[in-house]
Formats: structure tokens, sequence, C-alpha cells
């Protein structure tokens, strides 16, 4: 921590030395000329962090500087405090000239004090202490801001960590049905503002209560994570969104999707649900795990459609599905009367 002084004289700079040295401060940058102070803090040339001198970094902790020489020495104060590392430093101005107008000037330019000459050095003592007893709250009150704005940011991050936890599904790991609801409201203002189509499907685990029965809890909570994981991986598109609905009941958001579209990922779906080969010996449409699925479509054309209305439409659809004789799809559109039903097994 280096303090750095401008005196026009000598003999001035000389008492000043003497007095920092008194109190403990032998570290020190003097100089009686303005252009050899400015260039040795780098405010003549290009900026740069510290300026070095025999290997060792510059700190600066306060200024002294006389401003009897006027222009020069007012004109390297306002360079100092309008860079951004000497902006807070403190500075102690000096004059033989009493409180005269470039006394005031210097206040205005970011001056603390002023020390009249010539030098009383208990009075230039006190001064001097008092400037660097600010310095030092100046940097407790960086360490203390940076401690905040580093705390604002771990709160920031974890409060982001929380809110996508809020939206997961814990056992699945895939959206959860809060998750659900407010992507399906957001994709389908923007498929209504675009006047672009939207699917949603739902689907579940075909007979999964007794797949629970018999296989027991544990093991339908692990059918359940890898049946999630499964489909995670046969959706594409960034904008696709798969989430656990509730239960053993699963929905996927399909923006800018046609019904032709969303019908050939509803049997995507159920082709690598039942690829999985999860035993399941009480399930009346196959001997291994499989899904119902319902597709919904919205219409362009369908004004008095809803969010709600679309996630019931696929629900609707779902159940025909198995009342078809599951492990297949059903769908159904927003601008049509009857759903129509696929095979797709």
């Amino acid at each position: 921590m280096s303090i750095v002084v401008y005196e026009r004289d000598e003999e001035s700079l000389l008492t000043l030395k003497a007095i920092l040295e008194e109190i403990g401060h032998l570290d020190n940058y003097m100089s009686s000329r303005v252009s050899q102070i400015s260039q040795m803090m780098g405010l003549e040339s290009q900026p740069i962090l510290s300026e070095v001198k025999s290997g060792i970094a510059v700190e600066v902790t306060l200024l002294i500087i006389n401003v009897d020489g006027g222009e020069d020495a007012l004109d390297f104060l306002k360079s100092a405090k309008s860079d951004i590392r000497y902006k807070d430093i403190p500075v102690v101005v000096t004059s033989a000239l009493g409180f005269n107008q470039n006394v005031m000037t210097a206040y205005a330019f970011g001056a603390v004090d002023f020390i009249r000459k010539p030098f009383s050095t208990d009075e230039a003592k006190a001064r001097i202490h008092a400037a660097l007893r600010l310095n030092h709250e100046i940097d407790r009150r960086k360490a203390r801001e940076n401690e905040i704005t580093e705390i604002a940011n771990q709160l920031r991050d974890l409060t982001q960590v929380l809110r996508k936890l809020s939206l997961i599904d814990p056992l699945t790991e895939v959206a959860n049905r809060r998750a659900f609801e407010q992507t399906a409201e957001q994709e389908f203002k923007r498929a209504k503002r675009n006047k672009k189509a939207l699917s949603v499907l739902l689907f579940d685990v075909d007979h999964f209560k007794m797949y629970n029965d018999h296989y027991g809890h544990q093991a339908g909570d692990l059918c359940l994570h890898r049946l999630a994981q499964q489909v995670q991986a046969t959706i594409k598109r960034p904008g696709d969104m798969l989430a656990r609905y509730g239960g053993e009941e699963f929905a996927i958001i399909l923006p800018e999707t046609d019904i032709q579209g969303a019908s050939i990922i509803a049997e995507r779906i159920i082709k690598c649900v039942q690829q999985l080969g999860i035993r399941h010996e009480y399930n009346s449409a196959a001997p291994v795990v499989t899904v119902s699925v319902g597709v919904a479509t919205y219409d362009t054309y369908d004004a008095e459609c809803t969010p709600e209305k679309l996630i019931e439409m696929a629900d609707k659809a779902m159940y025909e599905a198995k009342k078809q004789g599951r492990n297949r799809m059903s769908s159904m559109q927003s601008d049509l009367i009857s759903p129509f039903y696929i095979d797709a097994r």
C-alpha cells in the first residue's frame, strides 16, 4: 500500500517524506513533477491495473497533492478521480496560499482534506491518519459490497435451482404437472397468436395398479422412472415437453404439431414403451408394460378452444383407447365432433 505525493518544492517534499516515515509509511512515491506522478500511475498511457516499479505492483492508498501549481495539479487530480482504479482513493491537498480557489476546486474534484503549509507535523500526521482511516473504511465497504453481491448471486442461483426443482417430478426426473400446466398455457397462447397447431398427448400405464399390487411399489416406481426416461429420449425437439401428470399418467406438449404429426409421436411412444420389455403378466393388452395414449390437437379455426378443453379432449381420447383394448391411441381434433381412433399395435 503506497502513498503518492506531489509537492512542488523539494523542502516540502522532504518534510512530508519524514512525516510519512514517522507514521510508518516507508514505501511512498514522491515527486515534484506532475507528469512523473501521472506517468507512474498510468494516467498518461494505456490504462493498466497497476504501475510496476522494480517488479512490485503499486497499490495506491492515499494521494497528497500540492495545488499551488494551479491547472496542472488540478488536471492531474481530475484525471486520477476519473480513473476507475483511483476514483475511491482519498485525496489530501496542500497549499501555502490558504483555503483558496484551487483548494475549493480540488474539493469539487473529490479531495477530502486540506493541509496548510508550512506543515505542522502534528496536524499533518492527524490529517493523514484520518485520510488513511477513510481509505480503510472504503476498502471495508467495498469488501462488504462484494460479499453482499456474492451472496445475492448465490441466492439468485439457489432460487433458480429451487424454481427448477419445484417444476421437476423427483421420481421420474421429468417435468411435473405444475410445469406442464404453465407451459400448456404459454404454448396455447403462442399457438393462437401465431395461428399454429398445438397438440397434447396424455397416456398412462395399462393396469398399473395390478402391476403395483403384484410386483410391489418399489418395482412400480422403477417402472415409471424407466418409462419416463425412455419416452423422454423419444421426444426430439427442444420445444416438446414430457411431464408426469399424476400417478402413472403422463402428458406431452407438442408445439406446432398437427394431428397427423402428434399421432406419429403417439405411435412411437407406444412402441418404445413396449420395447422396454418390462414384464407385466397382469396386463390384458400384452405380457409387458404398455401405455394407452390420447391425442388432442388445437385447430386454429376453433375460437372456443382453451388449454383446459384441449387437455380434457386428450383425456377423453386416452380413455377411448383403453375402451378399444389398451396399448393403442385415439385422437381428437378441436374442430371435430367425434374422435377418430387409430390402432397402433
